[in-house]
């Protein structure tokens, strides 16, 4: 399979005789999309090699989850309520906690402890995400993903300027 470094990434056609003209920034927008589609065949391959519960979720709005996900047996090993989501975030514990301290002031201390060890859980089981991401090579595909959307946004830009320059001789 691909790796992040040997994740195909399409020769450029454009020369640089040709990189602000109209073919030239249209050619450079297609090598932009179509290393675009080979990255995200790429990520999803690493993502098949993480396990299930490690594994960050799809997202229809592409805005990334990057929590791992907690059986509702770890949630509630912890004392965590079942309303909590599979993916808590560190700040869904702290609201928790607050709740927990606003019901029971007097238990300020027992309540900091269970709190400590519910972070350190979370944390550990975080980094142990990082970790599989960082294996997986999801990490570095990732980093070229957001490389390859700004170059095809770079683009988007120069042909719109170009498009939209009276002196460029595209009349509407």
């Amino acid at each position: 399979g691909a790796t992040p470094a040997t994740a195909p990434v399409p020769t450029p056609l454009a020369t640089p005789a040709s990189r602000h003209t109209l073919a030239g920034l249209l050619l450079r927008h297609r090598e932009a999309a179509a290393e675009l589609r080979a990255l995200d065949a790429a990520i999803t391959q690493a993502k098949s090699r993480m396990p299930p519960w490690e594994r960050p979720p799809a997202s229809l709005s592409r805005e990334r989850c990057r929590w791992p996900e907690w059986t509702r047996a770890d949630l509630a090993a912890l004392g965590l309520p079942d309303t909590l989501p599979a993916r808590p975030a560190l700040a869904d514990f702290e609201a928790v906690h607050h709740r927990a301290l606003v019901a029971a002031p007097a238990d300020h201390e027992a309540l900091a402890a269970l709190h400590h060890t519910r972070v350190v859980a979370w944390e550990a089981k975080r980094k142990r995400q990082g970790d599989w991401s960082r294996r997986s090579g999801l990490d570095e595909l990732r980093e070229r993903q957001d490389l390859a959307r700004n170059r095809k946004k770079r683009v988007e830009r120069a042909i719109l300027a170009l498009l939209t320059d009276p002196a460029a001789g595209f009349d509407a």
